[in-house]
Formats: C-alpha cells, structure tokens, sequence
C-alpha cells in the first residue's frame, strides 16, 4: 500500500519509517521497509531491517530473499548464498534467488555450480539473458567453443541491444567465431 501510493523509493521509504517508529508493531513493517531500502541500494540498512525481521519469523522466504541479496550486493558473496538456498528450499521456483544464488557463485569462481543454478533459470525462464551471459562467459573460460557460441547467440536473441554486455557479447561472439573456423 504505501509503496504504490509513493511516486519513489525515497518517498517510500520515508512514509514507511514513519509507521515503523508510530507503530512500530504494525504487521509486516519491517519487512517492507527492508524491500524498499534494498530497491533504494541501501543494502545495509535493508539487510538490518531483514534480520529484524528474521529474528522473530526465522523461515521468512521475502525477509532471506533481502538478506541474500542485500549480502550479494555488498560483495559478501560467499555468506549470500545460504539464505539464498533457503528461500529455494522454501519456493523452488524463486527466480530471484536463483539468480542471485548463481551470481554469487559466479563472483566465487564456483562455475559449476552457477552453471547449474543458470541453466534451471533458463528452462524457467527462457528469456532470461542475465543467465545467457553468464552461462557464455562459463563456457568460454572451460574453453567449450560450441556452447560458448550457443550461449552468446541466444544472449544476442533477447538481451536489449544498448547495454554494454551486448558488445562484449557481439565481440566474443566474433572472437569465436573465427576460432571455429580455423583449420
């Protein structure tokens, strides 16, 4: 409610302190405060108020979801992903966590296990080309050309032309390319 009456994240954050300190015990103030402190990128406000709330309801898949990635987004990598795999074990199909799950192994150089948490993403959600990217950077670096190729095409089929990625893309896409055709 207070997040779609608010025309900004500042603003919203703004009326949502303001019931947490009148009313400090309204249900779920806690939780949305932290998700709208994570969407302004005030990662370690958002994981406070996430833990906040984990004190008292230790299992909340949205509260370990903000844990997980304020943690991701403050390049703790490697304590995101417990949380992380909680929510998956509570919510199977939270794209969300999966990704950020994958990102952070990705970040951790644990490219098998990325790869797998890319690849459910991607039968999910075939669109998805975060996923693509990274899933075409993996095979790069394991040296498999063919999937490297694949994966960099299907990137270019959804991923927006103007991001800097998609360079990056075209230009490994290039790259490859060109190792493939050599005798």
């Amino acid at each position: 409610m207070f997040l779609a009456e608010a025309s900004s994240y500042r603003q919203a954050v703004e009326r949502l302190e303001r019931v947490k300190a009148l009313s400090p015990d309204y249900p779920g103030i806690h939780l949305r405060l932290a998700q709208a402190l994570l969407k302004r990128r005030d990662f370690t406000n958002a994981l406070a108020g996430a833990l906040e709330v984990l004190r008292t309801e230790r299992h909340s898949p949205d509260a370990l979801l903000v844990k997980g990635m304020a943690l991701f987004e403050t390049a703790h990598y490697r304590d995101a992903i417990p949380p992380l795999t909680e929510v998956l074990s509570l919510q199977s199909s939270n794209q969300a966590a999966r990704l950020y799950r994958a990102w952070s192994r990705w970040r951790l150089n644990e490219l098998e296990d990325a790869r797998q948490d890319y690849e459910v993403m991607v039968q999910a959600t075939p669109g998805a080309y975060p996923a693509y990217f990274a899933l075409a950077d993996i095979a790069y670096r394991n040296k498999d050309t063919p999937a490297a190729v694949r994966y960099c095409e299907l990137y270019l089929g959804c991923a927006p032309p103007d991001l800097a990625e998609t360079r990056v893309v075209k230009a490994r896409l290039k790259e490859l390319q060109q190792k493939q055709n050599r005798p």
